[in-house]
């Protein structure tokens, strides 16, 4: 199994800082091929984002990853693995959560994951961070954690970006996670919000299956994307 990886990061047009985060990684552990790619958006105020998205990447990091060899040793299957992520996207959850208590406002960061573990894949969201998978039988992506897709979720739903949960904005979160088998090819795209919101669906899709995420970005800023845009590529070939 060959596995090609690709990221990109851009603050937007609108000067801000940039408040998102990312980090993949593709490793061979117990002599099966395993790959984590995360992006993250911060939200709340400027320095309080960036600061909650940079946490809960170094957070999966410095635990998850870090405890992933102990995982396959003892022959977990992928979703007992999803089960232990979930334990520990709860664990930043609180973390958070009582930062911005005692900061006395909202903050937090939206997540979208990806871990691949030999033929067996885990995706998993909080928020309006999306992953995108081709797969021999179609494209599917995540749902978005927004009032819009409470009315009806469609790919280019552009109305209603209110967010109703991210880590750290609120007590208790919930994470959607899919599961599967790996297809040989399968492309996985991981974008935050600013990264997605100036392309059509079918754009989307020829970036999932065909890559070039510099060309993405500059297409992005070309359309004059305000917000931060950070995209991360897995290939499986």
């Amino acid at each position: 199994m060959k596995i090609k990886l690709e990221h990109m990061m851009d603050a937007g047009c609108s000067g801000r800082k940039n408040q998102d985060a990312y980090w993949v990684k593709k490793q061979m552990i117990r002599e099966k091929d395993v790959v984590l790619g995360i992006v993250c958006d911060g939200v709340g105020g400027v320095s309080d984002g960036e600061v909650a998205s940079r946490i809960a990447v170094d957070f999966i990091v410095g635990s998850f990853w870090a405890e992933l060899s102990k995982y396959i040793e003892h022959h977990l299957s992928i979703e007992q693995i999803g089960e232990q992520l979930n334990i520990i996207l709860n664990k930043i959850n609180q973390k958070l959560y009582i930062e911005s208590k005692k900061k006395g406002k909202r903050t937090g960061t939206t997540i979208a994951l990806c871990l691949v573990v030999d033929k067996d894949y885990l995706i998993a969201n909080v928020g309006d961070s999306r992953v995108y998978w081709h797969k021999l039988k179609g494209m599917y992506r995540t749902k978005d954690h927004t009032a819009a897709s409470i009315r009806g979720d469609r790919m280019d739903a552009e109305d209603d970006h209110i967010l109703w949960q991210s880590i750290g904005s609120q007590k208790k979160i919930t994470v959607d996670q899919y599961y599967g088998n790996v297809d040989i090819p399968m492309e996985i795209l991981l974008l935050t919000d600013g990264a997605y919101r100036s392309f059509h669906r079918k754009e989307i899709m020829d970036f999932c299956k065909n890559g070039n995420l510099r060309k993405m970005k500059r297409m992005a800023l070309k359309r004059r994307e305000p917000d931060n845009l950070t995209g991360v590529r897995i290939q499986i070939q």
